[in-house]
């Protein structure tokens, strides 16, 4: 008997910036001509969140429902369709006993009768900011407690913004921005490892093979002994990806490795995966082209993120 398990969440349409549509779920689960009508399972219990903070989810979210044209109310504070959460909203509850605090501060628009701009709102909002982060550090130099600090914001330039205006009131205290960087350019190692395999994919480019050959590393790979690019395509048949990206990798004298490990790591893992899954050598070449690596935040730093960047990670304060 075939069966059918669909997993989805209508508030997941925060991504729609990648082409992410609740509609396409609704439509799913309603309109199609199902023999059998799709029995739903809610997940209601957040093994993650504190009560306090479901307890506000659900008020915020039970508002939310009730309101008819959110987009005119509060100024414009609110925006978003209450048709995708009205019909599905539910309340949930948390699975943990922790201690929680949450606390909403709105800072208004610019008086349209006033000469402030949206500059000087956000300027406004980002003293707001730095008045909490004076509340959770020591002396504005360090979380108290040792506690995790996150300040999630719209966009990359947002967070730009933030650190800036942070750093400079508070300039004791670390910050470091989270974000996403490409695999094969993150540094000088991974954009030539790529012109490696470039060059491997098609032997007459020209430009990935002097790149790769005039690189650091490029050095330490035995090119003055002309290895041809026939022997090269062998040892991958031999040893595999991940056998070739090791082999390349050991050449390096022990200060390059040390000073390029997070990068090291990250090419032996995928080429250890790819090897496992399978793949042809242009697959391999495109998949670490756009490979992406989160940035990890720094120990005892404020982490600066977007909201969709802070997607399944956990702090100890949240602004």
């Amino acid at each position: 008997k075939e069966s059918l398990f669909i997993v989805g969440d209508t508030k997941q349409s925060i991504y729609g910036f990648r082409t992410g549509k609740t509609e396409v779920f609704e439509r799913l689960a309603t309109q199609e001509p199902w023999n059998t009508p799709l029995q739903p399972s809610p997940l209601q219990r957040s093994f993650r969140s504190a009560p306090v903070i479901m307890e506000f989810t659900n008020e915020l979210f039970g508002a939310l429902a009730k309101v008819e044209n959110p987009e005119k109310q509060a100024n414009g504070c609110i925006a978003t369709d209450p048709v995708i959460f009205s019909d599905d909203f539910m309340k949930h509850s948390s699975a943990r006993d922790l201690p929680g605090y949450v606390e909403m501060s709105f800072i208004p628009p610019p008086d349209k009768n006033s000469d402030e701009d949206d500059s000087s709102q956000k300027a406004r909002i980002f003293d707001k900011v730095v008045e909490i982060l004076q509340e959770l550090t020591v002396n504005g130099e360090s979380p108290k407690n040792g506690m995790s600090i996150a300040i999630l914001v719209r966009s990359n330039s947002d967070a730009d913004e933030v650190q800036n205006h942070v750093r400079n009131r508070m300039p004791n205290l670390p910050t470091v921005l989270v974000k996403d960087s490409l695999a094969a350019v993150a540094c000088p190692m991974g954009e030539m490892m790529l012109y490696f395999f470039k060059w491997l994919l098609h032997p007459g480019d020209a430009a990935a093979l002097n790149v790769a050959k005039t690189s650091f590393l490029g050095a330490h790979i035995g090119w003055e002994s002309d290895k041809s690019h026939a022997e090269w395509l062998q040892e991958l048949q031999n040893i595999g990806y991940h056998g070739v990206v090791r082999k390349l990798f050991t050449t390096l004298p022990e200060e390059d490795a040390e000073a390029n490990r997070a990068i090291i790591r990250c090419w032996e893992n995928e080429a250890l995966a790819f090897d496992t899954n399978g793949g042809a050598l242009a697959d391999w070449v495109l998949h670490m082209k756009n490979l992406s690596v989160q940035a990890a935040g720094s120990s005892g730093a404020v982490q600066i993120m977007t909201m969709h960047k802070s997607k399944g990670l956990e702090f100890d304060a949240v602004i």
